[in-house]
């Protein structure tokens, strides 16, 4: 059965015979939304403190410092709009990072953050703020002693200065309204991560063009990394900063001591040439002629998940050198050479990311996030052919998966997500051409 189907089964299930049929029937003729019970087993939230800390630490290193200071001169609050929040761990992240940040820079500045979401299950946990072990599995160590109290060995419970900095709102993207409340106006920070991708082509054009009204014109707009917006939505232009890509306004810059650490990135535009079948040259990947690389090392999958955990964690060169070595010693390895390219990826070494990823695809020529990073990287050096191209073998292969089933790598998205995604962008960038 499909995850759908489950749900579905788990949801009537709660209802005896007789009623089945009215209740199918009243579902069918009803606005889904007015099924509560429904959206929440629909909706089923997967997060924790700090999910990836890369941005966090961007934010703290690279975009926030020069942001809250011009707060402060200007005598403003700093407001943040966390959509799709779920139980709350990513709005009292930033609660926690930024408050943190207030007494290191001794700012007084008033922070209102807003966290939305369509599951009212969700909601009630984040305005209880109370968390199990589970949610703490990426926190760092100061925060959680800092800003949590334990009620047992098990439960957790939020700090109150930090628990009312957050209000949290039942709110659909797709209906509406922006802003959520006549209490908000515009926001400096927008964060939605991976909830673009659940929609189609036409409902995600509507709630950027939304997102682009109430993010004010100097504001940052965050997405996940399989979604793409500028592609198809030009209002938005991507720009990497501390190897993080964030969104805003076309025309507006970041303030000085957020951008003097960050890389400018073109906006992409394709042309309509029909995108060719890929090949991998083979030169692109030499086997050494020793043995020395062919050595089993018994502990490998220990070392990728420490190499993994560095990147996640942000100290990317210690990663860099790890996966070097892997590499080295695991030449036929396709995880190996891909690995490798994510990290060159994070640190802006884009030559040397497509090369790994290319090596990647010689030896494993199904593998699709390669393909994804080979898309993302040519978009961002304005090679339009090779955006269609890689798009175009990638969304043939994603033909082969069925819809529910997880991409390799991909931070649990489907392949039925991927052929959304990929499908829309082709699409566009074909008419636009």
């Amino acid at each position: 059965l499909s995850d759908l189907e489950k749900i579905l089964i788990k949801y009537f299930n709660e209802f005896k015979a007789e009623k089945l049929s009215v209740k199918v029937k009243q579902l069918l003729q009803a606005n889904l939304l007015q099924e509560p019970n429904l959206i929440n087993l629909l909706t089923i939230p997967e997060t924790y403190f700090f999910r990836n800390y890369r941005l966090f630490k961007a934010l703290e290193q690279s975009i926030l410092p020069g942001m809250l200071e011009q707060k402060v001169k200007n005598g403003e609050a700093f407001t943040i709009w966390s959509a799709g929040c779920s139980s709350g761990e990513e709005p009292y992240s930033f609660a926690m990072l930024i408050d943190d940040m207030r007494e290191k820079l001794n700012l007084n500045l008033e922070l209102r953050i807003l966290g939305t979401d369509l599951n009212h299950q969700s909601l009630a946990k984040a305005r209880r703020g109370v968390y199990s072990n589970w949610s703490f599995r990426k926190i760092p160590v100061k925060y959680l002693e800092k800003y949590f109290k334990p009620l047992d060995e098990r439960f957790y419970k939020i700090d109150e200065k930090i628990r009312h900095a957050v209000t949290f709102q039942h709110h659909n993207l797709k209906q509406g309204p922006y802003p959520p409340s006549p209490k908000w106006t515009q926001f400096d920070l927008i964060v939605c991560r991976n909830v673009l991708i659940y929609f189609d082509k036409e409902t995600s054009f509507e709630v950027l063009n939304n997102f682009s009204k109430v993010l004010k014109d100097e504001g940052i707009f965050i997405l996940g990394p399989a979604e793409m917006p500028s592609l198809y939505f030009k209002q938005f232009k991507p720009q990497l900063i501390n190897d993080l890509i964030v969104y805003r306004k076309n025309g507006f810059v970041l303030h000085k001591s957020a951008t003097n650490k960050s890389q400018g990135m073109n906006r992409l535009t394709v042309t309509s040439r029909k995108p060719k079948k890929l090949k991998i040259e083979k030169r692109l990947f030499q086997l050494p002629n020793n043995d020395k690389h062919e050595s089993v090392v018994e502990n490998s999958v220990d070392e990728k998940a420490l190499i993994k955990k560095l990147a996640d964690q942000g100290e990317l060169q210690e990663a860099l050198q790890l996966a070097k070595r892997y590499v080295e010693r695991k030449p036929m390895e396709e995880e190996a050479h891909y690995l490798l390219g994510t990290i060159y990826f994070e640190i802006g070494e884009l030559d040397k990311a497509k090369t790994s990823f290319e090596k990647t695809l010689y030896l494993k020529p199904d593998f699709l996030m390669a393909y994804f990073h080979l898309a993302n990287i040519s978009s961002m050096q304005s090679n339009q052919n090779n955006v269609l191209k890689y798009f175009s073998t990638m969304l043939d292969l994603l033909n082969h998966y069925p819809a529910d089933q997880s991409i390799p790598f991909s931070d649990g998205l489907t392949a039925g997500q991927f052929r959304k995604l990929v499908g829309d962008i082709l699409e566009t960038e074909k008419v636009a051409g």
